[in-house]
Formats: structure tokens, C-alpha cells, sequence
């Protein structure tokens, strides 16, 4: 399964290098050009919490998507940019694909659910914490739950979170 992850940021790179360390196909799409080059040149540089720090390949898509292959998308960027990124997740996300909502903030759920329809969208949190230390260069803040709330769809994006190593529960 190839997850998008929209977004481009410390908690997008933290879950990307997840997937990709996990041995998951994972592409991240955003609006920071720099990180964008930087991911596609060097992949997601990783920090850990021991000072080992590794790149993992990931795939970018850098402008919008043309074809609607993805099934499963996080959504982790900031709330001023849930619009546009509703409207960009209209041409990636496959006709049964769910985006999965880890963002702080109010309305996130609601804006995502105008632009794909309230069966499309699930909404979580996680305490997982993670420190940005360049364009896709991310430092681990330790280990964090992330909580899925319950949606028919959502058990394959829980179980690669589980594969990456989140600690996940559906509630």
C-alpha cells in the first residue's frame, strides 16, 4: 500500500521515515519547495533519539496529483493549509481512499469532509513528538500513541501505523 502523506514538516517527515524504515512505499506531497527538493535529493534524514541519524528513499509528488491511485493519506499539516490540501486530495485519493487527520486545530475534519464527503475522512491524534532540524531533516522526540477514531475504513492505515512502529488504538 503507498501512503501520501500531505505534508512536509516534523511530523510528516517523522511519519514518513516510519513508513519507509518499516520497508513502506511512501510519498509526501506539500507546498515548501525546499523540502520537496530536499526529500527528493537525499530522501527523509531521520535523527534519532540516540544521535544516529539515516535516509530513507521517499517518492514527492510536487505539484497536484493526476491520478487517483493512493487508498490511504495523513494529513499533517498546519490548519491554515487543510483547505488547500482538501482540495489537492480530491485528485489523489482514490474514490474509496480515506485521509486520515492527525492535525492540531479546529476544523480540520469538517474542511477535509466538504471537499471528499464524511465517509472519506477519519480523525485521530498522537502524542508522538518529533523536532524539525532542516528541509526533510527531522529529529525523533520519542515515542507517542496515536489514537484513530472508529471508521469501516480505517483498520489498513492502523495496521501500517502499527507496522511503523506507532503504538496505535481505535477509539
Amino acid at each position: 500500500m503507498d501512503i501520501l502523506i500531505e505534508g512536509t514538516g516534523a511530523m510528516a517527515c517523522l511519519f514518513a521515515a516510519r513508513f519507509a524504515q518499516a520497508k513502506m512505499p511512501v510519498t509526501l506531497s506539500g507546498s515548501w519547495q525546499e523540502a520537496l527538493s530536499a526529500l527528493k535529493e537525499q530522501g527523509v534524514r531521520l535523527v534519532e533519539r540516540d544521535g544516529r541519524e539515516r535516509a530513507y528513499p521517499v517518492s514527492v509528488v510536487e505539484r497536484a496529483c493526476h491520478s487517483r491511485h493512493f487508498e490511504q493519506a495523513l494529513v499533517l499539516v498546519k490548519s491554515w493549509q487543510t483547505e488547500a490540501t482538501a482540495e489537492r486530495l480530491r485528485h489523489c485519493l482514490g474514490l474509496s481512499g480515506l485521509a486520515l487527520t492527525l492535525q492540531n486545530g479546529l476544523g480540520n475534519q469538517e474542511q477535509l469532509e466538504a471537499a471528499l464527503g464524511s465517509g472519506r475522512v477519519c480523525l485521530g491524534v498522537t502524542t508522538a513528538g518529533a523536532t524539525l532540524l532542516g528541509p526533510g531533516r527531522v529529529r525523533a522526540g520519542g515515542s507517542g500513541k496515536v489514537s484513530l477514531g472508529s471508521h469501516p475504513g480505517v483498520e489498513p492505515v492502523a495496521d501500517a501505523l502499527q507496522q511503523a512502529g506507532f503504538e496505535v488504538e481505535v477509539v
